[in-house]
């Protein structure tokens, strides 16, 4: 459990006694049921980077000027192709067609993809399909802060190495784990000569009111936390709060069937789904599935 839960905390701040291992880890039950254990298979992954001469395993990445620069570049990829700013209010079945109600008019479409969090998707599918939208309505939501912390580097103890730490909840700490984020990303300059910063990541399953609090309060209890973890106990230089309500869905048990329920009914009315409610919250698998989907899609045509 000390392994598991801030693993689980790390990825989906979620309670590692829901979640479905098959759907929130599955390369981990791949490995295991392939190698007989967990570090049987981690061991393996070892041997196979070192044959292909890697030494190490994939680093923690990021996009210079942050995560909005992958949605910035594929809108200024796409052009006319993608339009920006417009909510969608209705999607409704006409025939074989759909008309979408949205803020900029009307819209009719050959098929519909859903690329929305859950309760939002349960909203557009529940007048096409109400198993969809059941469906959709019963993968649960989590809420999490993220609280920035900037120091000069001589008021920081700790040295920083490493991409940060993650906390098992038994040591009672108001924090699901820490980046160091300008140890992490060194070419991005996350922070000015001589500082540093760190990024606290708070709320989630096991803290569900922590949004509660204002952002002085997520502050004090973030530089809380920090104070015996990385000897410092001076004031930041820098603060900054972002709160992500209900941002990371959880796939608990009982996940993969509501995913195939979603799936396969829609692709019977022409309505698709991809997003991180379906089979991973990283933005690589996010990017991943979303290809996935399209073909599909394509092929239904």
């Amino acid at each position: 459990a000390n392994f598991i839960e801030p693993l689980v905390s790390g990825v989906f701040a979620g309670d590692y006694a829901r979640l479905s291992a098959k759907s929130a880890f599955p390369r981990v039950v791949a490995l295991e049921r392939e190698h007989g254990s967990l570090l049987g298979g981690l061991r393996a992954l070892e041997r196979k980077r070192r044959r292909a001469g890697r030494a190490h395993a994939a680093r923690l990445t990021t996009l210079a000027g942050g995560m909005a620069a992958l949605p910035s570049a594929l809108a200024r990829e796409l052009g006319d192709r993608v339009r920006t700013g417009v909510a969608v209010a209705a999607v409704e079945k006409r025939g074989a067609a759909f008309t979408l109600a949205t803020s900029a008019g009307p819209l009719d479409a050959e098929r519909v993809m859903l690329a929305l969090p859950p309760d939002a998707a349960a909203a557009l599918a529940a007048p096409l399909d109400a198993a969809i939208a059941d469906a959709y309505t019963a993968i649960p939501q989590v809420s999490v802060a993220a609280v920035s912390l900037g120091w000069a580097r001589g008021d920081v103890g700790h040295a920083l190495d490493g991409f940060g730490f993650l906390v098992p909840r038994r040591e009672r700490l108001r924090l699901l784990g820490c980046v160091f984020s300008s140890s992490a990303f060194p070419s991005l300059e996350q922070a000015p000569a001589g500082h540093v910063l760190v990024r606290c990541l708070m709320g989630g399953a096991q803290d569900p009111h922590a949004l509660e609090l204002t952002d002085e309060e997520l502050i004090a209890a973030a530089r809380e936390a920090l104070r015996p973890t990385l000897a410092v106990s001076a004031a930041p230089a820098f603060s900054h709060v972002a709160r992500w309500p209900r941002g990371i869905a959880q796939y608990e048990v009982g996940h993969a069937a509501r995913v195939a329920a979603i799936e396969e009914r829609g692709a019977r009315i022409g309505l698709f789904s991809t997003g991180a409610a379906l089979r991973g919250v990283g933005v690589n698998d996010v990017v991943r599935e979303a290809a996935a989907a399209a073909e599909r899609a394509c092929g239904a045509a």
